[in-house]
């Protein structure tokens, strides 16, 4: 061996630099392409009491379910439920255009780990939909073990349970016009309630606490009115 080779490891570590590493071992990063990991806690925690507002118990209940479920993913995640040719008639074009962008800027950050993404999704609407018997046929044809699982399942269900279903819409309506004219008030004279402001408006009856003593013997004696009376204090009155 001569003396320059014997010299080289030495005149590199005085520089500071090392001989280059053969064979190296590509990282997770390098197989990823630079990208990001993208983090669970990202989406909202299955934990989020919002998830309960969104189950599916029968197909009126599916507008509801839609608007629960675009609040609770915000503009973070909405995009996807508006990919497929359905779900994109949901949102407004702006709506959209929004929803494109923020598609195209999540895959350009995070692409590796998209179908973590609708596996994720998916599970939580099987979940939502299971106390519809009638959307298992839909699952079963539409497993999570395929690209963009729920995205397709999403369109599948749109498909299934359309939000123009004449049955559908009656069924809704009937159930808003039931719980508008549900009475939940404390007396049987509310349900007569007339506003004071009205000229038809006449103050509720008062009763006399002690009609027997309070009368005096006076004929045409009146239970109902204080006006006769006079001996009642306002807060002896039954009302």
């Amino acid at each position: 061996m001569s003396d320059q080779e014997d010299d080289a490891p030495a005149a590199l570590n005085a520089r500071g630099g090392s001989r280059p590493r053969v064979g190296r071992v590509p990282t997770r990063d390098d197989e990823r392409g630079g990208k990001r990991k993208w983090r669970r806690t990202e989406f909202p925690s299955a934990d989020d009491p919002g998830w309960a507002r969104c189950t599916v118990k029968s197909h009126e209940d599916f507008p509801r379910h839609i608007y629960c479920l675009f609040f609770l993913l915000c503009i973070q995640f909405r995009w996807l439920l508006t990919r497929g040719t359905l779900a994109r008639a949901l949102v407004t074009s702006t709506e959209l255009a929004i929803d494109d962008a923020k598609e195209a800027a999540w895959m350009d950050m995070y692409d590796p780990d998209r179908d973590t993404l609708e596996d994720i999704l998916y599970r939580r609407l099987q979940d939502l939909w299971a106390p519809l018997t009638d959307s298992m046929k839909v699952f079963n044809e539409n497993g999570g073990a395929q690209p963009l699982c729920a995205q397709k399942v999403w369109e599948a269900l749109l498909t299934a349970f359309p939000l123009d279903h004449k049955c559908m819409q009656t069924a809704l309506l009937a159930r808003e016009l039931a719980r508008m004219m549900r009475w939940d008030g404390d007396s049987k004279r509310a349900i007569n309630f007339i506003s004071p402001r009205s000229p038809n408006f006449t103050a509720p009856e008062q009763k006399c606490v002690d009609r027997q003593r309070h009368s005096g013997g006076v004929p045409g004696f009146d239970v109902y009115t204080d006006q006769k009376c006079g001996k009642c204090s306002p807060g002896s009155l039954i009302r």
